[in-house]
């Protein structure tokens, strides 16, 4: 009977479990490729497993769709386009290319998108931040391996020594060869806590407690549902001086003795200090319940003014067509997609267009009718999941009939 309850029970946590949502797509003016952002709420429904989301059309097509990887710091980097000012030659000489860092981030590299060509080149790149006054970086570097056999441009890197001016020019020199075209510049940004795109999630309540036999300040945050969390702000009101060890804890549930337990497991840890800004990238946690617990020894506890719970931006990038009906459909019974889209990160380096997503609600009798056309909501599908669960009890039952027999 343990064997039969065990399967039992899993059917049903995965019946509770199954998430299904609808909603809608903005329209949009243009056609072509369109970022659709993202919001937290998408993440939840999608119980953070891009695996059961779908875009459909009018006709209840599926439309190919792709993370923006430009967004995603999951690898510790993110692209930024740089703005070419301008081009200018002088003949037979030279030509200069003027980028703008206009945030003045500091970076040590850059690269440009060149027009496919066999040419080699010596540069000289210069900074400022009046683009009256030049300051050199790199002098009579050359730059080769510019020709593709299979594109019409090339990209290369370009490295000098670390700086944050406002402009940047390289001067190429055409003394030995014509005038190459630069078609556009970008930097690939390595992300930390301060640089990293993130979301204020909010909607949870707060709860903060004082243990004075441990000496610790215990803050337990709640959400409705689970929600993706990538960091964390403090803002601290008083002391004026402190550094205290924090660590984040969350309640999770074990088979032990054929039995199961609660247990507390620790995520990650941190140090609030007031000679820092106290934000911290933490290792991704899908929680609806956290524990924030903070060392104070023999100080006071921290008055703490403000917490804030971020989330990674995130982006799709879908082919969309102006004037058209889009739905967005959550359905946890569904497997991962393979869209030709996904592995065409290198054709997306332009801004886009954007849109987002309208009226997401969890499915239900009310709104049956917008994918009643889709087989899996059908009662058809439904007798058939039926009919399978009682097979699979059926298959288990034979076994642990079998095993009483053994047993006697």
């Amino acid at each position: 009977m343990k064997k039969l309850n065990k399967v039992l029970f899993l059917l049903f946590a995965s019946w509770c479990t199954a998430q299904n949502y609808t909603g809608n797509l903005q329209p949009v003016a243009t056609d072509g490729l369109t970022k659709i952002v993202v919001e937290p709420k998408l993440r939840s429904a999608l119980q953070n497993n891009w695996d059961y989301f779908r875009i459909l059309d009018m006709k209840g097509n599926e439309v190919p769709y792709a993370l923006d990887t430009r967004t995603i710091s999951g690898t510790g980097s993110v692209v930024k386009d740089l703005k070419i000012l301008s081009k200018s030659s002088i003949p037979n000489v030279s030509t200069s290319i003027i980028i703008a860092n206009e945030t003045k981030a500091k970076f040590d590299r850059l690269t440009l998108t060149i027009a496919n060509t066999q040419v080699v080149k010596t540069y000289s790149i210069s900074g400022s931040d009046d683009q009256n006054q030049w300051y050199g970086l790199v002098n009579n570097e050359t730059v080769d391996g510019l020709y593709s056999s299979t594109a019409t441009e090339v990209k290369r890197d370009f490295s000098f020594p670390l700086n944050n001016y406002k402009f940047l020019r390289i001067d190429f020199v055409d003394k030995k060869s014509l005038p190459i075209q630069v078609l556009s510049a970008f930097v690939t940004v390595n992300l930390d806590a301060q640089d990293l795109a993130m979301v204020e999630l909010r909607g949870f309540n707060q709860t903060i407690s004082q243990n004075k036999s441990e000496k610790t300040t215990r803050i337990d945050l709640h959400f409705k549902t689970k929600q993706v969390i990538n960091g964390l702000k403090f803002t601290i009101f008083e002391p004026q001086f402190y550094r205290r060890n924090v660590e984040i804890v969350v309640n999770k549930i074990r088979l032990k003795n054929r039995k199961q337990e609660n247990y507390r497991e620790s995520v990650t840890s941190f140090q609030l200090n007031s000679k820092t800004q106290n934000q911290f990238r933490i290792n991704e946690i899908f929680e609806k319940n956290i524990t924030i617990e903070i060392e104070n020894q023999d100080s006071s506890p921290l008055v703490i003014d403000e917490i804030k719970l971020l989330q990674e931006s995130v982006a799709l990038i879908s082919e969309l067509k102006a004037g058209e009906k889009y739905t967005i459909l959550v359905d946890s019974t569904l497997s991962a997609p393979k869209y030709d889209l996904s592995y065409l990160d290198d054709i997306i380096q332009t801004p886009l267009s954007e849109t987002q997503i309208t009226n997401l609600e969890k499915y239900n009798s009310k709104n049956k009718e917008k994918t009643e056309d889709l087989f899996w909501k059908t009662p058809l599908f439904m007798w058939i999941c039926i009919g399978f669960a009682l097979v699979v009890i059926a298959y288990f039952s034979k076994g642990l009939l079998k095993d009483l027999g053994s047993n006697q």
